[in-house]
């Protein structure tokens, strides 16, 4: 059986047990180590006071205790950064025209068979997905080849785009015809 000594201490500490004396012990210096701790963290000694005054006064000081001197030789040695940087020639010798975005009309006159983009104008269309809804509907994504900004478009066939019409929108494909051409483009290849 465990010990369970009561001390007869006067007024409410009467009759702890050993467990009790030993917690409230426990909690007492706990509550010591906190005190210390809070203490010492709003403490600032004067030492640390001191430096960071001097440190002020050194960043505040007057620039006129300066040896004359030495304040035209640091000032010179700013002015070599003051300089503007001097105008370089461009050369185009070597400068390579890039190509124009997109396709020029005679590449997009010979566009033919299966692709995965169509081009017309100034725009790419791609093929995002065909749907259902009591006829087929494809999706395409048109990007303008100058801004590259992009949309979403829902087109049903025998409409027209460009100088193209679509011809047919099957589960996997869509066709468009140009008089004697045709461009198919497919969800899978």
């Amino acid at each position: 059986m465990p010990s369970t000594n009561v001390y007869n201490l006067p007024g409410s500490l009467a009759n702890f047990t050993d467990k009790q004396v030993a917690w409230l012990s426990m909690g007492l210096l706990f509550l010591l180590i906190l005190m210390w701790d809070g203490a010492s963290r709003l403490y600032v000694g004067s030492d640390d006071v001191s430096s960071q005054n001097e440190t002020q006064a050194i960043l505040n000081a007057d620039n006129t205790l300066l040896d004359q001197q030495v304040l035209a030789k640091v000032n010179q040695l700013y002015a070599n950064y003051d300089l503007p940087e001097p105008e370089q020639e461009i050369d185009n010798t070597n400068v390579v025209n890039k190509p124009k975005p997109g396709m020029s009309e005679a590449e997009q006159l010979a566009q033919q068979g299966r692709l995965d983009k169509l081009f017309i104008d100034d725009n790419e269309y791609r093929l995002s997905g065909i749907f259902w809804d009591k006829q087929y509907f494809a999706v395409l994504i048109k990007t303008d080849v100058k801004t590259s900004e992009s949309e979403e478009l829902r087109v049903a066939q025998q409409q027209m785009m460009g100088s193209y019409t679509i011809q047919t929108i099957s589960q996997a494909r869509i066709e468009f015809v140009n008089g004697e051409r045709t461009i198919i483009l497919s969800m899978f290849d």
